[in-house]
Formats: structure tokens, C-alpha cells, sequence
């Protein structure tokens, strides 16, 4: 493993066959490397047992979302542990024979170990250094009848059979000519009955043999399912194209034979394009290596001859020189290119002019206004759709309008939105609201000496973004006093969005909302501060009736009635009966035009020090919220310090 190339096969063959689990003898390298490798490879988890000087070594990777493997005991010459998948529990042992025909009795009298007292199904695989038999070689001296009967004694005192196998007999080749090359079959899958019993369908595969003296060997446990191939997958640009010289001349030639039309029709045109010139020119490449690994495989099933060595010989240099071509393709697709030679910004007047035609409402925001919804898991193996977070991936293009227009709404948003309000408004800080509610709490925890008592509400929103009308969004843009002109256009942007889904890398479906602010917008987060501003003039306006009242930290400090950040919401009032119902009254309508839900299981009351058990249970009945002795954080920060 420490052979670049036995890398560079290892990882394109764990990429094809998609193993749960792979053991490797004769690594040739520490531990230390084996760890380092397993994410090259694909794999989350890795053990290995230290090579002496250039000699043995033995490895093996698993993937902690497919297989958990309990490490049960190693030694040089085997890794043995405990496989678990679902409700399928056994055991594997990975294993390495000694080579010398001395110590071949250490590797039976350890197969009988390994199988004392073991109650779960067993399944032995490696490189046994043995046959079963003198059939199992080609060429070369015939083996030790005596060695090879051992062997076939102790397969059966320990109960294991043979797997066999699909694809060429044997798994080990040496030699360069007809006359030197030797062909064995050493490596092999070996299984108790409980194990054949629990895998009936099981089978064994010898895959491609290049750049190692021996062949994968691969054990299915079920039937192999056909790989879907995909299709339908949204287009995408890659950087390792800009490489090739003809690359410029097919963008040229789309980009000018689509004059006249719009920046949409342009790129997809420009698209379609490259698509067609790109699976000639780089998915032949593909069909190569392909091809070429096909033609070696049937090479190396053929009788070992002259002409048979120099097949596979020029097959294999043949095989070299595409995958090192390959691997500097998908290299390439990385974002190195980009960083080092910049953007080469060739159509930014075309650009500039079609952002332009959407801010001075010459044309529709619709045609970019398409965007795709990808799941992000919250979990690590999600098995709910509420353990998913949707994000919007919007049009870059749409994201340059939107973008104008959050930067001419930023400017004057201090001057439009309240003070109770600080989020991603320029100047005001998050911790400026965290610093008043903690001192606001932390006099809620004294005893009052005023029979007005004080409660504090923590309102929890449910799908806050999802459930804005737009009705009530743009009557409150007009009332706001923003131009006509301005509002239709970002109602045209809010309005016009369709939804296709991303599933399995495929572009799904269309769904046109009714309401709602995507979230990955850059313009949502300021649309919806101007709803939930709306809100606080409400409690501000029941405040100046003086049918709501504030709450103070000290005698001669700001009186706060509420704070803002963004959805989350935290109100004071006094605890009466009367100011309750105001508050109930207040999110009622709140709810009702603006789209907005309390999510009441979540919201939170608590109440100063002073208030009677009695006043409680009536305030927290009219108000439909669960009393908390203190509200443990808010906005990410606790509420109370010290005890």
C-alpha cells in the first residue's frame, strides 16, 4: 500500500464494487498509514497491524453507516471481530498465511484456535498461502501433496466450505514469461454452515488483477442488484474543461449563435453544448478504461503462452496511461484551477444588462426565479423527514438581482425597523438584546416589593419563513410607504418561485408555493424582520393605550416591553389577568394576517418572584403555555449566572 498505483487501484476499485467492509494482508506499511488512507479509500474506520521492516502488514476498513465491527483479537498474521448489519451478528477473520513450507502447521493449528468455542457464524478470508488442491496451479513445481491434505483436514474438523468463486480460477499470478509465470488460487473465502445457512445467496467474485501479484476477492451476501445509472442530473459546469483548447471555441460558437435571445436561453444553449462535446470528448475516456480493463481480463483467462504474457504486459501499460489521464481529469475538477487563474470573467457586460432589464422591470424575474430544494441532514443516519433541514439553492443569477436589493433595503432599515428588533440590521448587534434580557431575568429572580408582579413569555414561531402571506407582505411593504414599483418587484421575486426537488442527484418534480419566503434567499431574512416588525408595533401600539406595560431592570433604566431577533420573540408584561388577554388577543390577529403560528407546546412563561401559586395557573390557562422556572438560553446564551 505504500505503491502510489496500488492506491490509486484500491480507491477506483472500492468506488466500483462499494464495499461495507475490506481486509488487506501484506500492506507493507505501519498503522499509521493504514489510518491515513481510510478516507482516500472511502472509509470512516480503520485497523491496522504494523508491517515488519518491508514485510507483512495487515489492515482492514469498514463503513460505520453500513457495519459496526467489534475488534475481538489480531496478531500478524490475523484481524478477527465481530460483524453486525441490522439483525445479522457474526464473525470475520481476515487472515495471512505463512508462506515457508516449515510454518505451514501454524496456520491450521490457528485456524482451530480461531474456531474453538466460537457460537456465532464464521467466515474466514484471505490469502491462505495453500491449496485445496494441485488442480488449483499452473505452471511451476507441483505443491506438497501432504501440506495441501493438511489444509483440507482441518476445513473439514472446523466445518468450513469452500465459497467458490465467478470469473477466472485463480487469484495469485507471478512472472513475466510463460516460462517463469506460475498461477494459483491462494486466496479464498472460507464459512461454517450457520454462516452459509444465514447468507444462502452468497457468492464470491475474482475481480481484475493489476499492479499486485493477487486478484480482489469480493463476497456478496445477496444477490448483486444492477447500479441505476443516473440521468436526469442538472447540468453542471466543470473547471477541468477549461483545460482543453477546444473547450473556448464550443462556448464561443453557442454563446453568439444565441444573439438576441435572453441570458437563459443563452446558457442553456451554451449548455446543451457543452454536454454534447463533453461526452465526446472526456465519457470516451471512461468507455476506454472500461474496454481496456475488460480486454485484460479475458487476457488473463486465457493458458498461460508467449503470447497470452505480452497481451496482458502491453494491456496493462495500455490501462497505465488511461487512469493516470483520468485522475488528472477528475484532479482538475477541483477548485484549485479556479483560485490560481481567477475568474476570467468574459460575459459580465451581458450579465450586468440582464440584471439590469429585471431591476427596471423590463423583464420577469420567473425565468431565473427556478430553484432546487436539497435535503441536509440534522442527524447522522436520518430516518424521518424531520430530521432533514430543506435548503433552497436559488439561480445565481436571481441571487444578483436579489442581492441589489437587500443592499438598497439595508440602508435605511434602521430608520424603518423598531429598536426591539436586531436582527441583520447594520449596527445592531445580536448581544445587545442578550445583554437586556439577561438583566431583565436576573431581576425577575428578587422578590418584588409591588403587588405588581412581573411574567416573561418566550414565543417559539412554527415554520416561521414557510407560513408569511404574501397579501399581508405586500399591504405591509405599501403601508411602510416603500414605492409601488419596488414592492411588485420584489413581490415578482417572493411570487414567482417554482420548487423541483433534488433526490438521489436527479432534478424532481415542480411545485409553485402560495406563500411563504424560501429560506437561502438572500432577501428572506429582511422581508421577514419587516412581518415580525409588524408584531412589535402591535405590543407597542397596546402599550401607548397603556393597556399593555413594560418592564424595567432598575429604577431609572429603559422600560422594555418585548424583544426581537429575527423569529424569536420575548415579551414582559404584568401578571394580570387583564394584560394576558391582551397578549392572546394580539397574537390571535397576528396570526390570522399575517400567516404566522405560536407554536404552543414549545413557548414558555415564567413568572417574577412574589406571584402566587393561584395567579399562575389562571395566567398560564389564559395564556395556553407551560411555566418554566427559568428560561435556560436565550438567543444561544444562558439566562442566568451564578446560582
Amino acid at each position: 500500500m505504500g505503491n502510489p498505483w496500488s492506491v490509486r487501484r484500491l480507491r477506483r476499485w472500492s468506488n466500483h464494487v462499494a464495499p461495507d467492509l475490506v481486509f488487506i494482508s501484506e500492506t507493507k506499511v505501519s498503522k499509521i498509514i493504514v489510518e491515513g488512507l481510510k478516507y482516500r479509500l472511502g472509509f470512516s474506520n480503520a485497523f491496522g497491524v504494523s508491517s515488519r521492516g518491508r514485510a507483512g502488514g495487515l489492515c482492514i476498513f469498514w463503513k460505520e453507516d453500513s457495519v459496526e465491527f467489534e475488534l475481538v483479537s489480531f496478531s500478524q498474521n490475523y484481524i478477527c471481530g465481530d460483524v453486525t448489519k441490522g439483525r445479522e451478528k457474526w464473525r470475520f477473520v481476515g487472515i495471512y498465511g505463512w508462506p515457508e513450507a516449515g510454518n505451514k502447521h501454524r496456520t491450521w493449528r490457528l485456524i482451530q484456535h480461531l474456531c474453538e468455542g466460537v457460537t456465532v457464524p464464521i467466515l474466514f478470508g484471505g490469502d491462505f498461502n495453500e491449496l485445496l488442491s494441485n488442480e488449483e496451479k499452473e505452471g511451476g513445481p507441483v505443491r506438497d501433496r501432504g501440506e495441501v491434505q493438511h489444509f483440507r483436514e482441518v476445513a473439514n474438523n472446523c466445518e468450513l466450505r469452500d465459497l467458490g468463486y465467478v470469473g477466472q480460477w485463480w487469484t495469485c499470478e507471478r512472472g513475466t514469461t510463460a516460462r517463469t509465470r506460475v498461477r494459483e488460487r491462494l486466496d479464498r473465502f472460507l464459512a461454517s454452515s450457520s454462516w452459509c445457512s444465514m447468507f444462502p445467496n452468497a457468492s464470491v467474485e475474482h475481480l481484475l488483477r493489476y499492479k499486485s501479484d493477487h486478484t480482489p476477492i469480493v463476497v456478496r451476501m445477496k444477490e448483486r442488484q444492477k447500479r441505476k445509472r443516473g440521468r436526469g442530473k442538472s447540468f453542471k459546469f466543470e473547471i477541468a474543461w477549461l483545460l482543453d483548447e477546444s473547450c473556448e471555441a464550443v462556448l464561443k460558437k453557442a454563446w453568439d449563435q444565441s444573439a438576441g435571445h435572453d441570458m437563459v436561453q443563452k446558457l442553456g444553449s451554451v449548455g446543451n453544448s457543452l454536454v454534447s462535446w463533453s461526452q465526446e470528448k472526456f465519457e470516451d475516456l471512461g468507455k476506454q478504461i472500461e474496454n481496456t480493463e475488460r480486454a485484460l481480463k479475458l487476457a488473463q483467462q486465457r493458458r498461460i503462452s508467449e503470447e497470452s504474457c505480452l497481451q496482458c504486459s502491453v494491456l496493462e501499460k495500455e490501462l497505465d496511461d488511461l487512469l493516470c489521464k483520468h485522475e488528472a481529469y477528475w484532479y482538475l475538477r477541483s477548485r484549485v484551477l479556479e483560485v490560481r487563474d481567477g475568474d476570467r470573467n468574459t460575459i459580465g457586460n451581458d450579465v450586468t444588462d440582464f440584471v439590469c432589464d429585471i431591476l427596471y422591470c423590463r423583464t420577469s424575474p420567473s425565468i431565473v426565479n427556478k430553484t432546487n430544494i436539497a435535503l441536509i441532514p440534522k442527524v447522522k443516519e436520518p430516518t424521518l423527514m424531520t430530521e432533514f433541514r430543506p435548503i433552497s439553492l436559488c439561480n445565481v443569477l436571481y441571487k444578483l438581482v436579489s442581492k441589489v436589493l437587500v443592499l438598497r433595503l439595508k440602508s435605511i432599515l434602521p430608520t424603518v425597523v423598531t429598536e426591539n428588533q436586531s436582527a441583520f440590521v447594520p449596527g445592531w448587534l445580536i448581544t445587545d438584546n442578550a445583554l437586556i434580557a439577561l438583566e431583565l431575568f436576573h431581576t425577575m429572580k428578587k422578590r418584588s416589593s409591588s403587588r405588581k408582579g412581573t411574567i416573561a413569555l418566550k414565543l417559539e414561531m412554527s415554520k416561521a419563513y414557510d407560513r408569511v402571506e404574501w397579501g399581508f407582505l405586500r399591504k405591509l411593504l405599501l403601508t411602510m410607504g416603500f414605492d409601488g414599483r419596488w414592492v411588485n418587484l420584489v413581490m415578482d421575486c417572493v411570487s414567482t418561485v417554482s420548487y423541483s426537488f433534488i433526490m438521489n442527484g436527479k432534478v424532481c418534480g415542480e411545485v409553485s408555493p402560495s406563500r411563504g419566503l424560501r429560506q437561502g434567499d438572500p432577501l428572506s431574512p429582511y422581508l421577514f424582520i419587516l412581518v415580525a416588525d409588524a408584531f412589535s408595533h402591535m405590543l407597542q401600539n397596546k402599550v401607548q393605550e397603556r393597556k399593555l406595560h413594560r418592564a424595567k431592570a432598575s429604577r431609572r433604566g429603559p422600560e422594555i416591553s418585548h424583544l426581537l431577533f429575527a423569529d424569536d420573540s420575548l415579551l414582559f408584561v404584568r401578571a394580570n389577568r387583564q394584560e394576558c388577554a391582551v397578549i392572546v388577543e394580539i397574537l390571535n390577529i397576528y396570526e390570522i394576517a399575517s400567516g404566522q403560528k405560536i407554536n404552543y407546546e414549545k413557548s414558555e412563561v415564567s413568572f417574577r418572584r412574589g406571584v402566587s401559586t393561584e395567579s399562575r395557573q389562571e395566567l398560564m390557562r389564559i395564556l395556553n403555555m407551560r411555566q418554566v422556572d427559568r428560561h435556560v438560553k436565550y438567543l444561544g446564551i444562558p439566562t442566568v449566572a451564578g446560582r
